[in-house]
């Protein structure tokens, strides 16, 4: 399905909906909905930086595990800068959330900025396919050259799958499996894989 949204290209993959269907059918934590609000919001931070940036995208792609913006290279600072800017935002909102809630003796709130700060300090892992990822590779090709920063970030990125693949075979070893782990470590092969 594709929509024009102030003439950016909004392309949202069936599989993407199936997708998100079946989470929130599955969902058993009543997490989904926070963790989808914390998706959007750091997803808005990247896109404000690059309007800001004047590095305004063309299209957008929702697939399954990934939101894709695509649109005109901003080389240099502004990149890196956009690269931070998600998980920044998850780390504001859970930082104004958080202490209002306190402030205000609500708790209702907590878990959506808990879930906001996880989400945000994930996407600082130097990983490919997260965004420290992104910005460890913008800092490396200007001292490596791009085919070496790439190899890097792929040889750390494989190197915490195969850590994280061994976890989940350990936990399901001692009868604690748990299939999300699984789930991140084949994430991380694939955005090897498919450089997404």
């Amino acid at each position: 399905m594709r929509i024009k949204i102030f003439g950016i290209k909004l392309t949202v993959s069936y599989l993407f909906c199936a997708t998100l269907c079946i989470m929130m059918l599955c969902d058993r934590t009543g997490l989904f909905i926070p963790m989808l609000l914390s998706v959007f919001i750091h997803e808005s931070g990247h896109l404000l930086l690059m309007w800001i940036f004047d590095c305004v995208p063309t299209e957008i792609r929702l697939i399954p595990g990934s939101v894709q913006i695509c649109g005109p290279v901003c080389a240099g600072r502004p990149s890196v800068l956009i690269s931070l800017a998600g998980p920044f935002a998850n780390i504001v909102v859970f930082a104004v959330v958080f202490f209002s809630s306190i402030m205000l003796g609500d708790s209702y709130y907590i878990t959506f900025s808990i879930v906001n700060l996880v989400y945000g300090i994930f996407n600082l892992l130097p990983l490919a396919g997260l965004d420290g990822g992104s910005a460890l590779e913008e800092a490396l090709i200007k001292i490596k050259g791009a085919v070496i920063a790439r190899r890097i970030l792929n040889i750390i990125t494989v190197c915490v799958a195969v850590f994280v693949f061994s976890v989940a075979v350990f936990l399901s070893f001692i009868g604690r499996a748990n299939y999300s782990v699984y789930i991140l470590a084949l994430y991380l092969v694939l955005s090897v894989l498919f450089k997404f």
